[in-house]
């Protein structure tokens, strides 16, 4: 299997620390900067849904799956899943097969596991892999909210993956992934609101995703001076700088797109990797390692033949 593109959009509201701030007087925004490296980010207005973005970046493409797979912790209703408000809205045949699921931080890496297993299958020969957050919505402007609002930004990426039985541009290795439902209670949601324990999720990555690393080289034959560029989920500038230095990762082999749009949950690797390609980091012929890591608590990764 490969991919075909990825493309992503963002709401065009931009929030910066400076007007939380404003708002938040007392949250001391600028102490919190060099922990989450987030300067601005993008949120949905109250009018406005993830599902609309993931028809506009559809229909500026023009393609047709036969599969859409939807990804989201933030649905615009409790059902029917997002997936089918998508179809509806794009008048698709009804031979498309519509799958939506819950994951967050390794949405990503879930989803391509899942379309992997259907091209394989041939049950599917095109997906389209939505990946679409708007946690915003699910936020309050309460100080149990803070680590929140000063983190997480909305944005919608869609991922379209064909079958092929030949060598071609952005194949993907083996995927490993790992769950451990001990740490659901880590960062969950409810009527509230989003609750996080910060510390915690640190911990785990700081326990799990550097081995989770070295095994994705391994099932792929790979050591880490064969990857061009790594491309982690964009968790925070702590949590990054932490694996990079950890795994002694070059600076030229780093990526990061956390500062001017926040951590957008399983929409963050797709939307690193377009970043990457159009600011001329990741181009074909490279290989390029990606890994998600958070909430469930979930992990995993792959490789990219660029």
């Amino acid at each position: 299997m490969y991919i075909d593109w990825i493309d992503y959009m963002l709401p065009t509201e931009i929030v910066s620390n400076t007007e939380i701030e404003m708002l938040q007087p007392d949250w001391n925004v600028k102490l919190a900067e060099p922990r989450t490296g987030v300067l601005f980010r993008n949120w949905f207005p109250s009018t406005y849904s993830a599902v609309d973005l993931a028809v506009e970046i559809i229909k500026k493409h023009g393609d047709i799956p036969d599969t859409i797979i939807y990804c989201t912790q933030t649905p615009c209703k409790d059902l029917p899943g997002d997936s089918f408000m998508l179809h509806g809205m794009l008048k698709l045949p009804n031979t498309v097969k519509l799958y939506d699921y819950q994951s967050a931080c390794n949405g990503f890496i879930g989803g391509l596991s899942l379309a992997r297993g259907m091209l394989l299958s041939r049950e599917a020969t095109k997906i389209m892999l939505v990946t679409a957050e708007s946690y915003s919505k699910r936020m309050e402007w309460d100080d149990s909210q803070r680590e929140s609002r000063l983190l997480f930004g909305d944005g919608v990426a869609v991922t379209y993956l064909k079958q092929n039985w030949y060598f071609a541009p952005r194949s993907l290795g083996k995927i490993t992934m790992y769950s451990d439902g001990n740490g659901y209670d880590y960062f969950y949601g409810d009527s509230a609101g989003l609750h996080m324990e910060g510390k915690a999720i640190l911990e785990f990555v700081m326990r799990e995703v550097p081995s989770l690393i070295n095994t994705i080289l391994f099932d792929c034959g790979y050591i880490i001076d064969d990857i061009d560029l790594f491309v982690f989920h964009q968790a925070s500038k702590v949590t990054l700088d932490f694996l990079n230095k950890k795994l002694k990762i070059p600076k030229e082999k780093q990526f990061t797109n956390l500062e001017y749009i926040g951590n957008t949950v399983s929409a963050s690797i797709p939307i690193a990797l377009k970043d990457a390609e159009l600011q001329g980091r990741l181009h074909e012929g490279m290989k390029v390692l990606i890994a998600g890591f958070g909430s469930g608590l979930s992990w995993g990764g792959t490789i990219i033949e660029w």
